[in-house]
């Protein structure tokens, strides 16, 4: 029921396709998108529980941010090869490079929020009209939410600076994790829609545009209440002050938000002053409070073709309405309010992730992805009819357009090759059939392509007035390995160095299967397959040998390449080579006496090591000791310092002399750990039976 009402055009669709329907909603939907993808997850995992093996695969429809949520909990999962069940993931309208709130109105609201603390006047608003503390509540969740943050292209923080670092984060975050791609061996579908074209776009000469005036002729008979009024209510004292000399008193606001046009432009201006026309013919002025708002950052977001905040409404919409002019017995009070419902807020690019997600191009924005432009290829809908470019708008067209997507798709390989054989599902018409990149491949209007060139292009099948593509890749792409010595263990990264693939990330990543080898010394190699063009080998040893090779949907394979990682040691160890006699006596390596009680290994940084290796991060603050007995325990480094005592307790000592030959050697491994409890290097611990 809560569905329906909120998305009312749900409702037939769902029917006429008889779906079992479950509709997924947050009680804290401010938190972290991270955290509510998890929650999706759970509810993923338990309908998968629910169904037979014969069930169709889901239908996932994510709107607004819910596209993000299930973006993410999809491509987490199959990162964590747990299989999803679903079959086709729909973005409906969602911000996968950033949602857009003007900055005119954040900086407003923000303007609002400072008049109202500086002033002390909300505790008494809210106080009285309940309304206004809600009106705040809700405006406080939205502009400071933390998925707010994580959304919002130009985000203004409490303290009233643009501060897009956390959108930075997660922009970085979603361009890591990708797209998902679908269960293993299993058909998958992405469908993009945009509740906005590309044509131009009517800027509004302004979103807010309001100003009141109230006074008083009366003169110095209401001057006493008006000034402790002023005085009081805006904590301002020179104005109370004013307030008793004779002659007409005034307030006087102006709340203004406009588009940014240009990066500097003001873009929010409020401003509430007193005025005492002394003796009815000098004026005085005092300004109460003022506070302006810049336009930061490159992108003009507002003046980009979007879908518009709110529901059923056009571009041109606006709000307009006056104040009474007087007020019963003592003032006169007049204004005006005018509203532009035309706020933009998702970029027609940004729910087609026409871009990486940082440092975008206003370019981006502005023109309509070419076939390869798209992380949805050519499978996308763009919303065309004004009146149904509400961000929440479900039109019956974008309705008719997933149906068909649903029932018809191109079915071939993954991987072109000359010869290979496309067609359309359920199509009973004729099929108009090209390549994106015909530089790269072509196809005959019987579905057959034929291979010219590496690189990246899409299949495009026009049938009955909907365009299908599917993206392909032709040839094997090359790679270049490098290699990171990392907290826990070694960082590989395979990087592409053919242009023809290097711009085509996600796709490429979808369909080539990365395979790892892992030798470690003394031990067999070990294979694994990625979807990632890199990998995290957890620190089993000082060096390792890893091995890399690429191969196809088709089977194709690259040549291996290798790499050779090495760990450094961070530390240099001072008595961690000791002896001892049948009667617990310990001597240093040179033979001295050392002293079991109090004795103790040290640690010194190696200073010829690169800078990175002088950060916290390699600093150990505890260790575990693992024994050649089949035991292990921890221990903790202070200073740099670990007792001798520590490593071997009074029990392991007593084994060690009992269980020992004369001249046998016992090794430990201590394992430093850093304040994450991460390994940054294996230290040797020898004892030797004197």
């Amino acid at each position: 029921m809560y569905c329906t009402n909120v998305y009312p055009d749900w409702k037939n669709f769902i029917i006429d396709n008889n779906y079992d329907f479950i509709y997924v909603d947050w009680k804290s939907p401010g938190e972290y998108i991270q955290a509510n993808a998890y929650t999706l997850i759970e509810v993923l995992k338990k309908i998968k529980e629910m169904s037979d093996e014969n069930t169709e695969p889901m239908l996932l429809v994510g709107h607004s941010m819910g596209g993000l949520i299930a973006r993410y909990a999809l491509k987490t999962m199959e990162n964590n090869k747990t299989p999803h069940g679903v079959g086709t993931y729909v973005s409906y309208d969602s911000p996968h490079l950033g949602a857009n709130v003007p900055q005119g109105l954040l900086y407003g609201f923000y303007g609002i929020r400072k008049f109202l603390d500086d002033k002390d006047i909300i505790s008494a608003l809210t106080e009285k009209f309940t309304d206004v503390k809600a009106l705040l509540a809700v405006g406080e969740r939205f502009a400071y939410s933390t998925a707010a943050q994580q959304m919002l292209v130009n985000y203004i923080d409490p303290t009233g600076h643009l501060n897009n670092s956390e959108h930075i984060h997660w922009q970085q975050e979603l361009k890591q994790l990708g797209f998902p791609q679908g269960d293993a061996g299993k058909e998958f579908q992405m469908l993009g829609i945009a509740n906005s074209d590309y044509r131009s776009i009517d800027i509004p000469e302004f979103y807010i545009n309001s100003n009141f005036s109230a006074g008083t002729n009366i003169g110095t008979l209401i001057s006493p209440i008006l000034s402790l009024a002023i005085g009081v209510g805006f904590q301002d004292v020179i104005a109370g002050l004013l307030c008793f000399l004779p002659g007409r008193d005034s307030v006087k606001g102006e709340f203004l938000c406009l588009p940014g046009t240009y990066t500097g432009q003001k873009v929010t201006h409020i401003e509430i002053g007193y005025k005492k026309d002394f003796l009815w013919i000098i004026p005085i002025s005092k300004t109460v409070f003022s506070f302006d708002g810049y336009y930061g950052g490159s992108c003009l977001f507002d003046t980009y073709p979007s879908s518009i905040y709110d529901n059923h409404i056009q571009m041109s919409n606006t709000i307009s309405g006056g104040f009474p002019n007087k007020f019963p017995i003592i003032f006169d009070y007049g204004g005006d309010i005018n509203i532009n419902l035309a706020i933009p807020f998702i970029p027609s690019s940004s729910a087609l992730a026409c871009g990486n997600g940082i440092n975008n191009s206003p370019s981006i924005f502005t023109t309509k992805p070419t076939a390869t432009g798209s992380s949805f290829g050519q499978n996308y809908y763009l919303e065309d009819d004004l009146n149904n470019q509400g961000h929440s708008y479900f039109s019956p067209k974008a309705q008719n357009w997933i149906e068909a997507h649903l029932k018809t798709s191109i079915k071939g390989p993954l991987s072109g090759y000359t010869g290979a054989k496309y067609s359309l599902t359920n199509s009973t018409s004729s099929i108009n059939w090209s390549c994106s990149n015909t530089s790269i491949a072509t196809i005959d209007q019987q579905g057959v392509l034929t291979v010219k060139d590496n690189g990246v292009t899409q299949i495009i099948a026009q049938c009955n007035g909907y365009t299908y593509s599917k993206t392909i890749i032709i040839g094997l792409p090359k790679y270049v390995l490098s290699a990171k010595h990392e907290p826990d263990g070694f960082k590989v990264d395979a990087t592409c160095i053919d242009a023809e693939f290097q711009s085509h990330f996600e796709t490429v990543n979808r369909i080539i299967q990365y395979q790892w080898g892992v030798k470690f010394p003394n031990k067999p190699i070990i294979w694994q397959i990625t979807n990632t063009p890199s990998i995290f080998i957890p620190l089993e040893d000082k060096d390792a040998v890893v091995f890399f090779k690429i191969h196809d949907t088709n089977g194709e394979e690259s040549t291996t390449q290798s790499i050779k990682v090495n760990a450094y040691d961070v530390f240099l160890a001072e008595n961690n080579h000791l002896k001892v006699d049948v009667n617990g006596n310990i001597y240093k390596e040179d033979g001295s006496a050392y002293s079991y009680k109090n004795g103790k290994v040290y640690l010194t940084r190696d200073t010829n090591l690169p800078s990175d290796y002088q950060h916290d991060i390699w600093t150990s603050t505890k260790a575990v000791v693992f024994s050649p007995f089949a035991s292990q325990y921890n221990v903790l480094v202070t200073r740099g310092e670990i007792p001798i005592k520590d490593i071997l307790p009074q029990d392991e000592l007593n084994y060690v002399i009992s269980n020992s030959d004369t001249g046998q050697t016992n090794i430990y491994t201590i394992a430093l750990l850093n304040p994450e409890d991460k390994i940054i290097q294996f230290m040797p611990f020898t004892i030797t039976l004197k």
